[in-house]
């Protein structure tokens, strides 16, 4: 029993310290940069504002941008790492595998900004690659926002937690589907060819996402 309890609280304690931290971060946000969160919020409905926000935030403080970014590595993270707990998928311990978990969302919005560089740099032009990383930027920190009470009912909620991990995968699915058909509107409105935007998308922007899936997947494999 004490042996049970105690595998209990490990459960709740890292999502307890990091949506925290969020809530202290959106409070921040909130507090002293409402604005800002309302315009990016606006900007990923209604991509027409996005231009305007671009050139707001080349004038203005990086700070609320960053805390939003950082808000959103921890809830991307907080899911990944709730729904690995649920479902069993590894024996790692709690902080070993949310850092895991981190270290994989970090990975993948970093492999998005350098392969977005190398790309224009070998197309030799800047035709949307500047509009298509604000996109993914503003895509991951809006999602970030939405993920904060579905982690929360998630990780304490006395109700069927697993409905609550389906809808946040859900909301996490439809946002990136939906910033692929923006980045694929944008990138048509600058005449590049569909056909290497489909391939951009499926090998730079899909493919980091199955090699994250896999890896965090294999572990199970590795430990049994």
């Amino acid at each position: 029993m004490g042996e049970q309890g105690q595998i209990e609280f490990s459960f709740d304690y890292v999502p307890l310290v990091v949506l925290l931290m969020s809530l202290v971060i959106m409070a921040v946000i909130n507090s002293l940069y409402r604005k800002k969160l309302i315009s990016q919020i606006e900007c990923f409905i209604n991509p027409r504002y996005m231009d305007q926000v671009m050139r707001d935030e080349s004038s203005s403080s990086q700070l609320p941008m960053s805390l939003l970014q950082l808000n959103a590595i921890l809830n991307f993270g907080c899911l990944l790492y709730l729904a690995e707990k649920h479902y069993a998928f590894t024996g790692l311990e709690s902080w070993k595998l949310f850092s895991l978990c981190v270290l994989s969302i970090v990975g993948v919005m970093l492999s998005h900004v350098v392969l977005s560089f190398f790309t224009q740099y070998v197309m030799r032009t800047d035709n949307g690659f500047g509009l298509h990383r604000y996109l993914v930027q503003i895509n991951y920190q809006v999602i970030g926002v939405v993920l904060i009470p579905l982690n929360i009912f998630a990780a304490f909620s006395a109700f069927e937690k697993n409905a609550f991990l389906i809808v946040g995968l859900l909301v996490v699915s439809i946002g990136l589907l939906y910033r692929y058909a923006l980045s694929f509107l944008t990138a048509l409105a600058q005449r590049i060819s569909a056909v290497y935007i489909i391939l951009y998308l499926c090998t730079l922007e899909i493919l980091p996402l199955v090699v994250v899936i896999g890896v965090l997947m294999g572990e199970k494999v590795e430990i049994n």
